[in-house]
This record gives structure tokens, sequence and C-alpha cells, in this order.
């Protein structure tokens, strides 16, 4: 487990407060741990920088300089619905025998729903961020010019 530098803790920390998972004995029904590890949420971090840089028009902004990092925390916590979704989907179980139904960790649509709202905002607020970031326009010159 390597060490994490800046920013990236202070990006861990702030997803963590977002999250709510910074008191380990608030996640009763997770033993008292924390919910994520500081590598899961570095990942879901950098991905969503990923995200961002790749989506045209392309950018290369650091994370040390990152100009809105509330979009990226944003896009870090859609990328962690997104994966704890597909994780409890794999490990859903269902049982029914004579009108007796059990479902075992039937969560991901619960998170399938968050995700899609989340997403919802995340992508209008990319797009607007990314438009923010254009060129401007200011007009053709013209080589009949008054003095």
């Amino acid at each position: 487990m390597a060490e994490l530098t800046e920013p990236m803790k202070t990006y861990v920390k702030r997803f963590r407060g977002n999250v709510l998972d910074t008191d380990p004995l608030k996640n009763i029904l997770n033993g008292q741990e924390l919910e994520f590890t500081d590598e899961e949420i570095a990942h879901w971090i950098t991905e969503s920088w990923y995200m961002i840089n790749e989506t045209e028009p392309r950018t290369s902004y650091s994370l040390s300089k990152f100009p809105k990092t509330v979009l990226l925390l944003d896009g870090a916590m859609m990328k962690m619905l997104e994966a704890k979704g597909l994780l409890h989907l794999r490990n859903q179980l269902s049982y029914s025998d004579a009108g007796f139904n059990v479902n075992l960790d039937d969560k991901s649509g619960h998170y399938a729903q968050w995700l899609n709202s989340k997403a919802t905002l995340f992508y209008q607020e990319l797009k607007m961020f990314k438009r923010s970031r254009l060129p401007k326009f200011r007009g053709i010159g013209s080589p009949m010019r008054y003095y």
C-alpha cells in the first residue's frame, strides 16, 4: 500500500467527507470499519481525472492544478456508485421456495438510481466546464481598418 501524496490526500479526505465515511464507528453494518480504502478512492479520483481530460475537447490538467475540483470529486462519486452497483449486482442472490422469497444483497437498483442522478448532473457540469474553457470567438479582422 503506497503512501498518497498531495493533492491526492486532500482529494481523498474531501471525498470521505462527501460520503460520510470519516468515522468507522458510524458504519454499524460494515463492522465499524471505513467503507472505502484510500486506494479505492484514489482510483476513482484518477479515473474521473482521466475521463474529464479525455472528453472532447481534450485537456491536460494535472491533479495539482485542477481548475474545478468539485467536478473531479463528483466524477469520482459517479465512478464509486458504478463500481459499488456492479459489485452488488455480482453478489446478488435471489432464492424462492414455496412462496417464500429471499433477496440477499439486493442493492444494485439503488446504486443504479443514484448513479443515474449523479451522472446526469456530472455530464451537465462537464459540458458547461468544457465550453467555458474553449477559446472565445472575437470576430473576423478586416484588412480595411479605419484609422
